[in-house]
């Protein structure tokens, strides 16, 4: 699984789509045409425009914060269960985990009527850890009708004209899976993942056309290989049994002495291992 990431992130899980296509539209040109006026107008919480070539021809490269709206969650404090607010379910970091949002335990803090638009959590928003496993991250599929989040979490809110949340998962499991957020972090008795320093990260950026024929790859080939795994599990598991069985034989003196007109061990072990694994 960490090699389909991998691939998919570095452009050669999709190096024979690329060869196949008549024309692919450069991602330095779409990152230019869509980012460059939003940048402009909002400067908050977003990076210097900065544009660069990829070893992937149509690929360019940018900062994360240029193309995701980036918005640390409320403070969790006394205040937050005063009077006169409105109580509303939230994500802690222990919510997030690696491409899933774990609901086992929610909690309610209050807000206050002005900050429900801001904290609130949109279909395709991803929730990065701050702390913990820095850089864990899962993208919001609205689980919960309304739900805000705590400052221990980042939202990040992707363009998606130029950008797919899935994308960015994939680039953020990448980089964990590489030890990239580890270099990133501050670290004083507890490691943290600062907005500042997330913003700034760089982020491959295929053409779009391509970033939705990775995504579709990368769904199937874990599929593909989830259902391995368990197929490998089961097998796995007959073949203890089958061999457990063996022992129990031999133990009773089962498998057989030297007479040629008795069945052969091996043949009895076939014949155990096939009865298992059907």
């Amino acid at each position: 699984r960490i090699k389909i990431i991998s691939t998919a992130c570095n452009g050669n899980l999709t190096e024979d789509w690329r060869i196949k296509q008549v024309e692919i539209e450069n991602a330095t040109e779409l990152l230019e045409r869509h980012t460059s006026k939003e940048l402009k107008k909002k400067s908050k919480n977003k990076a210097s425009i900065e544009i660069r070539p990829h070893k992937v021809q149509s690929w360019a490269i940018t900062k994360i914060g240029s193309i995701c709206e980036m918005q640390l969650g409320k403070m969790l404090s006394r205040k937050a269960y005063s009077d006169n607010l409105i109580m509303l379910p939230y994500l802690r970091n222990a919510n997030v985990q690696w491409g899933k949002i774990d609901l086992s335990e929610v909690l309610e803090m209050g807000f206050k009527e002005e900050e429900v638009e801001k904290y609130l959590l949109k279909k395709g928003d991803l929730l990065v850890c701050e702390g913990g496993i820095v850089g864990r991250t899962a993208i919001w599929d609205e689980e919960i009708e309304v739900c805000m989040y705590q400052k221990a979490l980042h939202r990040l809110r992707c363009n998606t004209d130029v950008i797919l949340p899935k994308w960015v998962y994939y680039f953020m499991l990448d980089s964990h899976n590489k030890g990239e957020f580890e270099k990133q972090t501050s670290q004083t008795t507890i490691r943290h993942l600062t907005q500042e320093k997330l913003k700034e990260i760089n982020i491959p950026v295929p053409p779009m056309s391509e970033q939705k024929e990775i995504v579709g790859r990368v769904e199937r080939y874990l599929k593909l290989s989830e259902e391995l795994e368990i197929k490998y599990n089961e097998i796995y598991e007959k073949l203890l049994l089958a061999e457990k069985s063996i022992l129990q034989k031999a133990f009773r003196g089962e498998l057989g002495t030297n007479d040629p007109s008795e069945e052969s061990a091996i043949e009895l072990l076939k014949e155990v291992l096939q009865e298992q694994i059907k």
